[in-house]
């Protein structure tokens, strides 16, 4: 797909969204990434902006052509579908690329490589237009690895590269003719989040574990995690059998399984049962806590991290008529419960446990924040502010006798 625009200096720019890689379900919301990558490029696009027809560039000739018989000065660039995009993301890259007078202009985001990374939090779509604002007079020059899929760069160094080039190799090789530059125009791009280590719930395994079940391991990050601290065996379950297949490389066994739709008779057979960001996405996270207490032995535990959908950003966005789906995090389009502090621990204990500790994962609010949240205090009083501070909590419970 391709636009043509002019940005605030009226310089001709054309749009080109033209995907060179897949996004499989199960590694990451599929279908409607998809979508939401496609719907965020276009955003941005100033009014006026003229939809072409041209059909999908595959070389770096071909593309060249396009922005030639178009008219414009430089190509605004997407080859995946694995990026959400902020609204402007595409402003402080343009004017990168002339100012610093580089060959390539890349965004800066909180997923991308460490020269393109830019340490910001969000939880909503609202928080990340906020973070793109913080960011957009933030520049640098990249030295060493990028994502080569996403960028500004101009008609000229187009037309200095092998008409021949496939468009995967477009960026890569454009940086070779000079200066990269990175600016603050916030893009998160979605690799596969199968391979988390998850080293935050390592604190939280009591003792010396003999053997573990890490309910929807993924690719065995985790528990490999385990096995090289404490040298206990580690089981799996995972659904996804491309994942499983991994995961069954580092682990001990590895059950590709509907964790809601089969119940293994493992009775008593775990001391520690780890429930990683999962009951959020089950159809009935109850029903798997009872099989889980039955796959504890009397003394075991479970291991839980849970979002809290009573974080602030969550709730400031309610209060503004909003409830937005993101593709990964607190408001992930695959969650299908949501939880607040105090649901959470009679969720566990409805289902026959004794919570023994319930603890707030870390969020640095942004400062308007913060402020809000103390203006709020006086006009109401009694709120949690430490439910409203927390993107989410940890829960370890055992079975009650």
């Amino acid at each position: 797909m391709y636009w043509l625009t002019f940005d605030r200096n009226s310089i001709p720019l054309l749009f080109a969204y033209l995907p060179q890689d897949e996004v499989r379900e199960g590694g990451m919301p599929g279908e409607w990434l998809r979508r939401q990558s496609t719907a965020t490029f276009r955003k941005g696009l100033p009014e006026g902006t003229e939809r072409l027809g041209h059909d999908p560039a595959s070389t770096v000739g071909e593309l060249a052509g396009i922005a030639e018989e178009a008219g414009a000065e430089m190509v605004v660039l997407s080859l995946t579908q694995r990026a959400f995009f902020s609204s402007k993301w595409w402003e402080p890259l343009v004017l990168a690329l002339r100012e610093e007078k580089a060959v390539l202009a890349v965004p800066m985001g909180p997923s991308l490589p460490p020269s393109q990374g830019l340490p910001v939090a969000y939880w909503t779509p609202t928080d990340l237009e906020e973070a793109c604002k913080s960011a957009v007079s933030q520049r640098r020059v990249v030295e060493g690895e990028f994502n080569p899929l996403l960028g500004v760069v101009s008609r000229q160094v187009l037309s200095g590269l092998d008409p021949a080039l496939p468009l995967p190799r477009l960026l890569p090789e454009a940086a070779l003719l000079g200066r990269v530059m990175a600016a603050g125009g916030v893009v998160h791009y979605f690799e596969d989040f199968y391979s988390s280590t998850r080293g935050d719930m390592l604190p939280l395994i009591p003792g010396s574990p003999k053997r573990v079940l890490d309910v929807r391991c993924a690719k065995g990050a985790f528990g490999r995690l385990l096995k090289d601290r404490w040298g206990c065996e580690v089981w799996g379950i995972e659904i996804v059998e491309e994942s499983a297949r991994e995961a069954a490389r580092v682990l001990d066994r590895v059950e590709i399984i509907d964790v809601e739709a089969v119940s293994p008779s493992w009775k008593g057979l775990f001391d520690v049962v780890v429930l990683g960001d999962i009951l959020e996405h089950l159809r009935d996270p109850w029903g798997l806590l009872r099989k889980v207490r039955e796959w504890l032995e009397p003394e075991g535990v479970v291991i839980t991290s849970i979002p809290n959908t009573g974080f602030y950003p969550i709730v400031r966005a309610l209060l503004q008529g909003r409830f937005d789906y993101v593709p990964v995090g607190l408001l992930c389009v695959e969650h299908l419960r949501f939880f607040t502090k105090g649901t959470l621990g009679e969720m566990f204990e409805e289902e026959g446990f004794t919570v023994l500790r319930q603890e707030p994962q870390a969020g640095d609010l942004p400062e308007p924040y913060l402020r809000e949240l103390e203006g709020l205090t006086k006009i109401l009083p009694g709120l949690d502010m430490g439910s409203l501070m927390a993107p989410g909590y940890y829960v370890v419970a055992t079975p009650k006798d």
